[in-house]
């Protein structure tokens, strides 16, 4: 349930970002939200829906009356405005990011780092990317279709308020005039971070059980690859919502192999990465994103014995 952030009667309380500026941004071009007061998260439910259809004027006043004190977002991807959120403080990261990221007239700052704004290029439509370095912590957000984001001068959680880094804002700066982003930004910031990127080389760990030899060993290995090659035909197939998912089911169903010697993870690697290839997730989250969540389904299947095999009849 949304909360319900309503003036008690009879008082005046002050107005909100998104009670002060949410009109402005509207005529601006960009598709405002209004945000409950010191969080991060949207005040009405299905705000995704904003990232295509704005609220009208109409719906903007209602919520405004209904929500004064509400903080302010930005729904992106109407009209092509995405952003690209930096929450680093490491130099060398920083130097990376601005040798491949134009520029931008309108940049906000909250706690760590600062979010640019931008338009996708034209006919393109950037979905959210997330970088890390190889231990998890967060280098840089490309936020596109489907996310949003808190400007100033609503309230970070932290306590303080956003605050612009640039002489212009959204409020002065339409969406059309925003700076294209490269068609290929993904990829130009994959390669950039790639230095701080690369997660450890895989390492099965020791077997739960002796793999049989001889004849036997040939007929679990024959079966192990038999069982990758219809579990990638699977994962190239699954559409948006399952992939990662169906990812991890792979290295989980499939990393028993991988344990006991009958399958290299370097196999099990290049199918994944061929199979997201055909599915489109390769092209989302990025190879080492591809493997990190393989990398956590095979880690799950570390002490998973090999199956049984039925014995084979004799003609």
């Amino acid at each position: 349930m949304t909360i319900e952030m309503q003036a008690s009667a009879g008082h005046v309380k002050p107005a909100g970002a998104f009670h002060t500026y949410a009109e402005p941004l509207i005529h601006g071009g960009y598709s405002p939200l209004p945000i409950v007061p010191g969080e991060k998260r949207p005040a009405v439910k299905a705000w995704s829906n904003r990232c295509t259809t704005p609220l009208t004027l109409e719906e903007t006043r209602a919520y405004a009356a209904r929500w004064p004190l509400a903080g302010l977002g930005v729904a992106l991807g109407f009209n092509g405005v995405i952003a690209i959120d930096v929450d680093t403080e490491v130099a060398a990261h920083i130097a990376a990011i601005c040798a491949v990221v134009p520029p931008s007239p309108a940049a906000k700052a909250g706690a760590k780092g600062w979010t640019s704004f931008y338009r996708a290029p034209d006919g393109a439509s950037l979905s959210v990317r997330h970088y890390t370095d190889a231990q998890g912590r967060g280098i840089l957000d490309l936020l596109g279709a489907g996310a949003q984001t808190v400007i100033p001068p609503s309230r970070h959680p932290a306590g303080r308020a956003y605050r612009w880094l640039t002489p212009e804002t959204l409020f002065t700066v339409p969406a059309v005039e925003l700076p294209e982003l490269p068609p290929d930004i993904a990829a130009r910031l994959d390669e950039a971070l790639a230095p701080w990127r690369q997660h450890r080389e895989f390492r099965p760990g020791t077997a739960c059980q002796s793999p049989p030899e001889g004849f036997e060993r040939r007929r679990l290995t024959a079966f192990a690859r038999a069982a990758l090659t219809r579990r990638a035909r699977e994962l190239a197939g699954v559409a948006e919502g399952g992939r990662n998912t169906a990812l991890f089911a792979l290295g989980a169903g499939l990393g028993r192999y991988v344990f006991h010697g009958l399958l290299a993870a370097g196999a099990l690697e290049s199918a994944a990465i061929a199979a997201c290839g055909a599915n489109g997730l390769l092209r989302e989250d990025g190879r080492l994103a591809v493997l990190a969540t393989l990398h956590k389904g095979l880690a799950r299947a570390e002490h998973d014995p090999l199956p049984v095999l039925k014995e084979r009849r004799v003609a």
